[in-house]
């Protein structure tokens, strides 16, 4: 468990979903662009270590503080 503060948390299901990120504080092509890549090195942890579920990491972006979670569903184990 962490004890980070974060102002925002995205959580994304398996894979970025435009939807998860648009309905986030901040819309602007750089801060998309953190999101996707914290994503894709997300996912390509999960997909090469079967036993986690889940994964987050911190994003800092103009002084503030975003998590970004990806999850994976247990229907694909």
């Amino acid at each position: 468990m962490s004890n980070i503060q974060y102002d925002y948390e995205y959580i994304f299901l398996d894979n970025f979903d435009m939807t998860v990120f648009s309905n986030g504080p901040v819309l602007d092509i750089e801060m998309l662009n953190l999101v996707q890549d914290c994503v894709n090195r997300i996912n390509n942890i999960l997909i090469n270590n079967k036993g986690l579920r889940n994964l987050s990491t911190f994003v800092h972006y103009n002084g503030v503080t975003y998590k970004v979670t990806v999850q994976i569903p247990s229907r694909y184990s």
